[in-house]
């Protein structure tokens, strides 16, 4: 839970951020969010101006919570507007020293080139940020995208400006700054043509236009393949065994719908490339295949969209020679996202294609978050079906789902679910009960879980005598490993009063049953008995007793902690009851054994009672 100062700073910056993404920067550096502030802060949208009712920006926030992991996240958004004077400060600052080789690139950007002769020489070329990109690449990149010509010329001059520099303009779809650097110096250029006719050596010429056409900037790539009488830069769509539709699976892949579109339209509708759409890779994979291996669920839409709708008019039902379809593909690849839309049903906004399971866990390639959203799938759907199909089909991958301790924990719960199911209805099935219990044993290898979860829902349910008994049932087992644990449940339900003994501790079932109200008014009176009871020390004295022997020998830290308190009631001390039961209650039919016969027969030793304790000889409870 935050603190009380950090909430507070929470509802100022709440009330006062207007923008709903701007709110949950400032939030995210308060809680130290760290995934979240990077997150946030590299959303194009975002911006990094305003202020909180401090006047903080979210960047002088981090500052003043000397927070350099956010510092550094910040920083690293070479294309946002921080405060330079606050970056210089930083730099001043020695206990900011780890952050300062990402000050220094973020100024490169930033400030004029005047000041950047104060301190090239405290800048490290061979520090790598947190996503491995070297401080030459960094220095370029934050230029192209600030559009700094006067940067970019320094770089040039001191010699550190990035080898692949017209690529990296390229990818950020900057055909004007690509067309600066391959131009002479005595033109005004920065001089980094390589000696071929359109200044790139072919394949990074292909690759240069490879990439604007993954950054979608359709005039860029006019700007490229343009002949220079055009004022285009003349590179090429294609060389010898790279085709000009590769370039279509690129578009397809990074989700550039109007790219896609560009480079597909007719030329008899004025349009330049004329490719098809229909096109094929090398495994016979269709734009369909390579949407997929992009995770682009909008591209995705517009591919299988009729023509006449304004679609490309692709159909999902393909199939690569390797036997790849769409699901198939997403699961190999890892892609979760489009491939829960894949198999979302048409009616909920999906795609509707089938999923076969047992397909699908032979495709994948061991990909934890693959694995866990096949298994949650395949959960839902046997959970409404019949149990023994579920039961039978974790047992069929239990030697999968062992391997993974994520996959066990899901199973397990979903397990667990089935039995508070199970246990809701008006008439409990048994059998199935027995069949739930058997399989979480296998998984566990405890024999004494499955008991310990019925347990606890019965107690949630506050059908208590069924709860102790359940626990009794695994105390009564010989050399149960959990045999401590199911003594202290037991002796928190006399000691709250739920479970009320005869003094030969046996269950008064009748005084017990009558603690399971089936009114809201009976709940009342009932918390009422038991804050009453909490202060009657003959009351309080026989639970004690019961408590203290049936803990006798319990070597788990509550259970000391019980029997502690134990010791103050018989010196006549009333201790606050262990804890409050918040569960839900309802009033039911509970088991009725031959009270005769029934007695806690593992309670280790009889308290020798002292002449002025309270007379136990009897049940007390009001």
């Amino acid at each position: 839970m935050p603190n009380d100062s950090s909430s507070k700073e929470t509802q100022e910056v709440q009330s006062q951020t207007n923008n709903v993404k701007d709110f949950l920067l400032h939030n995210a550096v308060i809680k130290k969010d760290y995934r979240a502030i990077e997150l946030i802060a590299n959303n194009n949208r975002t911006d990094f101006n305003t202020k909180n009712s401090n006047g903080q920006t979210a960047f002088e926030l981090a500052y003043s919570k000397y927070d350099q992991k956010a510092l550094r996240i910040f920083l690293e958004c070479y294309d946002k507007t921080l405060n330079v004077e606050l970056v210089f400060d930083i730099l001043s600052l020695e206990s900011f020293k780890s952050i300062h080789q990402a000050a220094y690139l973020y100024l490169i950007g930033n400030v004029p080139v005047e000041k950047l002769e104060s301190f090239i020489d405290k800048i490290d070329f061979n520090y790598y940020d947190s996503q491995f990109k070297s401080a030459s690449e960094i220095a370029t990149t934050i230029a192209i995208l600030n559009d700094r010509q006067d940067t970019l010329e320094w770089l040039a001059t001191k010699k550190l400006i990035h080898p692949n520099a017209k690529l990296i303009a390229a990818s950020l779809g900057r055909s004007d700054i690509l067309k600066t650097m391959i131009r002479p110096t005595d033109e005004g250029g920065l001089g980094l043509a390589d000696p071929h006719p359109n200044g790139f050596r072919p394949l990074d010429a292909l690759e240069a236009v490879s990439l604007v056409v993954a950054s979608g900037n359709v005039a860029a790539l006019h700007e490229l393949i343009n002949p220079k009488e055009e004022g285009g830069l003349n590179l090429p769509m294609h060389i010898g065994i790279f085709k000009a539709e590769d370039h279509l699976f690129t578009a397809a892949q990074h989700g550039r719908i109007d790219m896609l579109r560009e480079l597909v339209r007719p030329h008899s509708e004025g349009g330049k490339f004329g490719l098809s759409i229909n096109t094929k890779d090398h495994n016979g994979g269709d734009l369909v295949l390579s949407a997929v291996m992009g995770d682009q669920v909008e591209m995705l839409r517009e591919l299988i969209k009729p023509v006449a709708q304004g679609g490309f008019g692709l159909s999902l039902n393909t199939r690569d020679i390797i036997g790849f379809t769409p699901v198939s593909l997403a699961v190999r690849l890892g892609k979760i996202r489009i491939l829960n839309e894949l198999i979302k049903p048409i009616s909920q906004g999906g795609f509707g294609l089938s999923f076969n399971v047992k397909n699908a866990l032979r495709n994948n390639s061991d990909d934890l978050e693959v694995l866990k959203f096949i298994f949650r799938y395949q959960l839902r759907q046997l959970g409404s079906g019949k149990l023994g199909n579920a039961l039978s089909w974790l047992e069929d991958n239990r030697k999968l789902i062992n391997q993974h301790k994520e996959l066990k924990e899901m199973c397990l719960a979903f397990m667990k679910s089935v039995l508070r199911h199970v246990y809701a209805r008006e008439t409990v099935n048994y059998a199935e009960v027995n069949l739930i219990k058997e399989v979480i044993s296998k998984f566990t290898g405890d024999p004494d879980e499955a008991d310990f979860v019925i347990a606890k829902l019965l107690a949630e349910q506050g059908d208590f005598i069924r709860s102790f008994l359940q626990y009794e049932g695994i105390v009564r087992r010989n050399n149960s490993p959990r045999q401590h644990e199911a003594e202290f449940e037991m002796a928190d339900l006399i000691y709250r009063g739920e479970i009320i003994l005869f003094d030969d501790h046996s269950i008064n079932f009748a005084a017990s049953g009558s603690r399971q109200p089936a009114t809201l008014q009976q709940a009342i009176e009932l918390e009422q008995l038991r804050e009453k009871e909490s202060k009657n020390l003959q009351v309080m004295h026989q639970r004690a007793r019961h408590v203290d022997e049936l803990l006798s020998g319990n070597q788990l830290p509550q259970a000391a902690f019980l029997r502690a308190r134990c010791e103050e009631i018989f010196k006549g001390n009333l201790s606050p009851v262990l804890s409050e039961n918040t569960g839900i209650k309802r009033n039911q039919d509970v088991l009725q054994p031959n009270e005769k016969e029934h007695q806690v027969g593992f309670f280790k030793k009889q308290r020798k009672e002292s002449e002025e304790s309270p007379n136990t000889s009897k049940t007390l409870e009001m």
